[in-house]
C-alpha cells in the first residue's frame, strides 16, 4: 500500500531500517534461479505428425516446471526471465533438459527429429558459446541433423547481421532451423528472408474462424504456398478440431501438431498410441462410373452468371457468399459467354479485382 505524503516535511529515513523488505522482483529472480540451481525443470513431449505419409515425424520439446512457484505457465516465466536477465541461463537449461530426456526414452530408435525451442535473444547473449548446443547433442548421442531449433516469433531482435551469423554457425554444423508461431510475432517476413529456415510453424491463431471464406484461411493458403515453393517444410500449429485438419489436407499442409492428434507427455508417444482422424472418402458424382459413358453435364453444376456490367463488388459478394464457389462465368447480353471470372487470391481481393 503506497501512502501519499501530503505535508512539505521531507520524509526523515530511519537509521536503524537498513535492511529493506524484497521487492517484488527480487523475489521472482530468486524464484528463478532455485528453479535452475535444484532444476526444477523438465520436458513434455508433442508429436509432429506426417499427414501424408501416416506416420511420426518428430517431437517438440516442451519446458514444464516442477513443484510449487510463483509462474503461472511457462510463458509467464520466460517473461520474467527476460525482466531478471535469466533468460539466457533458462535456455541453456532447457535445452539441456530436452536432449538428456529424449536420449533417456531412446529417441534415435523412433527414427524422428527432436524440436527445441530457442530464443532469439540466447543466440546474441554475450555469455553464449557457439558450440555448447553441439557438445550436448553429443554427449547425449542425438545425431545433430536430427535436431531442429526452433526460432520464436515472438521476441523482436535488434541485430539481425548478428542473429544471422549465430544462425548461419548452427547450420553449418549440421542443425536444422524452424521458425516457431509464424506470423504472430514481429519478424515476419523479414525474419523468413533472414533465416531461411527448413520448417515454418504456422502460428494457431490463423486456424480460429478459418472458413474458406475468411482471411484467415487465404493467408494459411499463401503462407504454405509461398513455402513449399522456395522449399520450406510447413507445419501447422494448434490443430485442435477436424475442420482445421481438413483444412490442412485441402490446402496440402502434410505436417501438423495439436490436441486433436497428441496432447504434450512426459513420454515419447508412439504413432500406434494415437487416434489420427481419417481422411474422408473423395466425394462422387451420381453417375457410376464404370458402367456408363460420362458427359460434361453429369458432373457439371449450374452457376448463375455475371453480366459484364456488373460491378467487381457483385463479383466479390458472390464468392464470399458461397465458400466452395471457384470461378463465375461472365456474360455479355444478346452475345453469349465472354469470359470466367475465378476466386480472387489475397493479394488481388485487397486490391479489389478478380482474374
Amino acid at each position: 500500500m503506497f501512502v501519499m505524503q501530503l505535508t512539505d516535511q521531507l520524509p526523515q529515513s530511519n537509521p536503524n531500517s537498513l535492511e529493506k523488505p524484497p521487492t517484488h522482483r527480487r523475489l521472482i529472480d530468486e524464484a528463478i534461479t532455485t528453479l535452475l540451481d535444484k532444476n526444477n525443470l523438465t520436458c513434455h513431449f508433442q508429436p509432429i505428425i506426417n499427414l501424408k505419409q501416416g506416420k511420426l515425424f518428430a517431437y517438440e520439446a516442451l519446458c514444464r516446471t516442477i513443484g510449487n512457484n510463483p509462474f503461472d505457465n511457462i510463458e509467464e516465466l520466460f517473461l520474467q526471465a527476460g525482466i531478471c536477465d535469466k533468460i539466457f541461463p533458462l535456455d541453456m537449461r532447457c535445452r539441456q533438459n530436452a536432449m538428456a530426456l529424449a536420449a533417456q526414452q531412446e529417441l534415435n530408435a523412433k527414427n524422428a527429429l527432436l524440436f527445441i525451442n530457442i530464443c532469439p535473444t540466447s543466440l546474441l547473449h554475450p555469455d553464449h558459446s557457439a558450440g555448447a548446443t553441439g557438445l550436448l547433442a553429443h554427449k547425449y548421442e542425438i545425431p545433430i541433423h536430427n535436431i531442429v531449433l526452433e526460432i520464436t516469433e515472438h521476441e523482436a531482435v535488434s541485430n539481425y547481421n548478428l542473429f544471422r551469423q549465430a544462425i548461419d554457425h548452427y547450420r553449418k554444423k549440421g542443425f536444422r532451423i524452424a521458425i516457431d508461431d509464424f506470423g504472430a510475432g514481429y519478424g515476419g517476413l523479414k525474419m523468413l528472408s533472414v533465416l531461411e529456415p527448413d520448417f515454418v510453424k504456422i502460428d494457431r491463431h490463423f486456424f480460429k474462424e478459418s472458413a474458406k471464406c475468411s482471411i484467415n484461411y487465404n493467408l494459411i493458403d499463401s503462407i504454405a504456398t509461398v513455402c513449399h515453393r522456395i522449399g520450406i517444410d510447413v507445419i501447422a500449429e494448434g490443430i485442435e478440431t477436424e475442420k482445421d485438419l481438413r483444412i490442412c489436407r485441402e490446402i496440402g499442409i502434410d505436417l501438423a501438431q495439436g490436441y486433436l492428434l497428441a496432447r504434450p507427455a512426459a513420454e515419447l508417444i508412439t504413432y500406434d498410441c494415437l487416434d489420427i482422424p481419417l481422411q474422408g472418402p473423395p466425394q462422387q458424382s451420381g453417375t457410376d462410373l464404370f458402367d456408363e459413358v460420362i458427359c460434361v453435364g453429369d458432373i457439371a453444376a449450374y452457376v448463375d452468371p455475371l453480366i459484364a456490367t456488373d460491378r467487381i463488388l457483385e463479383a466479390l459478394n458472390r464468392f464470399n457468399d458461397n465458400p466452395d464457389l471457384l470461378c463465375l462465368p461472365v456474360v455479355n447480353k444478346g452475345q453469349g459467354n465472354s469470359g470466367i471470372g475465378n476466386r480472387p487470391r489475397p493479394s488481388d481481393a485487397c486490391a479489389g479485382k478478380t482474374q
